[in-house]
């Protein structure tokens, strides 16, 4: 290969995007979306720099599984499970004009320790004891990783698919899962940057 084709083709290999487009950047924190085969709604993902740990960062993230602070949808929360790394709980969701909608969700965190990358994953799942008879439905999978740098501080990345189930088309969920997700990581960083200071 001549070594004009080979510094063409490492330059289209680094400018790969695995499908993301950036939508965003606002306060350091970069929003970017993804299709995603067979469903009408994109995947979201947020991405960041922060002076908190990797550990504070996710500790924040993690939170308490009976505070819906961050999610002022959530008219509803029942606790199945909240064990120090495995989570499971039914939240019921009003936004209006659209019906109500409700999931089961399992949460996970795991933390590596030969390099301190702590990991959450999100999935919504089926339980016998939330049938989805009552309300429409949604499905949700996601994760957050925070990644220590060298000299303090994390990267961290926060992506979310959410499917809200029904007729709703996606031109009027982008919006607010925009908004929600961009939210989300602001104010999760001030307040794991908060908690580093003391």
């Amino acid at each position: 290969m001549r070594p004009v084709r080979l510094v063409v083709l490492v330059g289209l290999l680094a400018g790969a995007t695995d499908g993301w487009e950036q939508i965003a950047e606002e306060d350091g924190l970069v929003l970017s979306e993804q299709g995603v085969a067979g469903s009408r709604f994109d995947r979201v993902r947020v991405t960041g720099t922060t002076r908190a740990s990797a550990e504070a960062m996710a500790d924040v993230w993690w939170g308490k599984a009976e505070d819906l602070t961050s999610t002022p949808e959530v008219t509803k929360r029942e606790v199945m499970r909240d064990d120090t790394n495995d989570r499971l709980y039914w939240d019921l969701i009003s936004a209006p004009p659209i019906s109500d909608r409700d999931y089961v969700m399992r949460e996970t965190r795991r933390r590596d320790p030969a390099t301190g990358v702590v990991t959450i994953v999100y999935k919504s799942v089926d339980d016998a004891r939330k049938p989805s008879s009552t309300h429409v439905r949604m499905s949700l999978e996601g994760s957050f990783t925070a990644t220590p740098l060298p000299n303090g501080g994390c990267t961290f990345t926060y992506q979310m698919h959410t499917d809200v189930g029904g007729s709703v088309p996606a031109v009027l969920t982008r919006g607010p899962q925009r908004k929600s997700a961009l939210g989300l990581a602001r104010e999760n960083r001030r307040l794991a940057e908060r908690v580093s200071k003391r």
